[in-house]
């Protein structure tokens, strides 16, 4: 059994956050660091299933990549 298979069925999803005054946004309960200098500002996260990760994305251009938290990595058995 595959605990991470459901990012498969998401990859490519695009979210939008707005970075809080600490730089950082929060995505299904986990918070991720972007960047102090853009406080307020609404970026885009597309999350890449390939690489368990997502890339934070500013007005279209690319500025980081955020490896996904909570994944387990491995195959796990049914018991």
């Amino acid at each position: 059994m595959d605990p991470d298979a459901w990012l498969r069925t998401l990859d490519g999803l695009h979210l939008e956050r707005k970075v809080d005054r600490n730089g950082k946004v929060s995505v299904d309960l986990k918070r991720y660091y972007v960047s102090s200098q853009l406080v307020g500002r609404q970026v885009v996260l597309q999350l890449d299933a390939d690489e368990d990760c997502m890339h934070v994305l500013l007005e279209q251009q690319p500025l980081k990549d955020l490896p996904l938290r909570g994944l387990v990595g491995k195959l796990l058995s049914y018991e």
